[in-house]
């Protein structure tokens, strides 16, 4: 089953939505693991894990492992309620999708478009 590793920027609420919609998420901020390595490692070892989060510098973390990652560009400074449709939305069509990539971007409409890897640096 995927897991979505939600990145501790995203409010508790996404993950509660999600978690209500019967997808597998976990917040890291909630276990304190926020950090490089933790995700990368998870990334590595567990094949349906997904990291999603609003940091477009972790981008490269799609070129160092075979978990995909998936960045929001979904503004913050939106409403909150403004903000989870969208993210619910992108979530649940990849969940069930499960397109082949490994890098993601979520727009502010809630569409999710692949990223080329060539183009990462």
């Amino acid at each position: 089953m995927l897991k979505l590793l939600l990145d501790g920027t995203f409010p508790i609420h996404l993950s509660r939505r999600l978690k209500d919609e019967g997808m597998n998420v976990e917040r890291l901020i909630v276990v304190g693991r926020a950090t490089e390595t933790y995700i990368t490692d998870r990334l590595s070892r567990e094949d349906d894990a997904v990291f999603v989060t609003e940091d477009p510098g972790r981008k490269t973390l799609a070129l160092e492992n075979r978990g995909p990652v998936i960045i929001s560009l979904v503004p913050q400074a939106l409403p909150l309620e403004e903000r989870l449709e969208p993210w619910a939305g992108a979530l649940a069509s990849f969940a069930a999708r499960r397109p082949p990539g490994r890098l993601f971007k979520i727009l502010e409409d809630g569409q999710m478009i692949r990223v080329p890897l060539e183009t990462v640096r």
